[in-house]
């Protein structure tokens, strides 16, 4: 692990990009979800985020996003791509894999440690568009289910994103 991030930080890109072949050969879900495969997973995106399309695409690939969003180590993934792969729309990607989800899973997610995290990166970095429909979706999903989101530690995180986000449109 140390190695292999060490390598992507030292040597200029196209003389490591065979890292990227390597990591694509595997199974993302299971380097994605490993404390250490991850680490390099989130190093590569940030050395070949425009260069390595192919391995974006893959970690955009909705199965992907979901098991990745809702795991320890996974998450950091996730949220990662939303910030350095903007180019590529990979917030709004992400919040539609997200969205894709049945009621029931959305919640889940909403209220999970780790997935919360990324919903609330989501809600920073999505097209306003997008943010809308994840607000809806919150919104609607907390009212209609039996758990009250502010009466949870990561739901209330993810329904106080929201507020903010609503709240900053309101003219001044």
């Amino acid at each position: 692990n140390h190695f292999v991030v060490r390598v992507l930080e030292v040597l200029e890109p196209e003389e490591c990009f065979f890292i990227v072949e390597e990591l694509r050969q595997g199974d993302l879900n299971v380097t994605g979800t490993n404390q250490f495969g991850c680490r390099i997973i989130q190093r590569a995106i940030e050395v070949f985020a425009t260069a390595a399309r192919n391995f974006v695409e893959e970690l955009l690939h909705r199965d992907t996003v979901l098991q990745l969003t809702a795991n320890k180590y996974g998450n950091f993934i996730v949220q990662l791509l939303m910030r350095f792969c903007s180019e590529m729309d990979a917030a709004d990607r992400i919040a539609d894999c997200i969205l894709s989800e049945e009621d029931d899973e959305f919640r889940s997610l909403c209220l999970s440690k780790f997935a919360s995290h990324v919903i609330q990166q989501a809600l920073r970095f999505c097209t306003e568009e997008m943010v809308d429909r994840l607000c809806a979706r919150v919104l609607h999903v907390e009212r209609t289910g039996s758990i009250r989101f502010r009466h949870t530690r990561y739901g209330s995180f993810v329904l106080d994103t929201v507020r903010q986000r609503l709240e900053a449109r309101l003219p001044k």
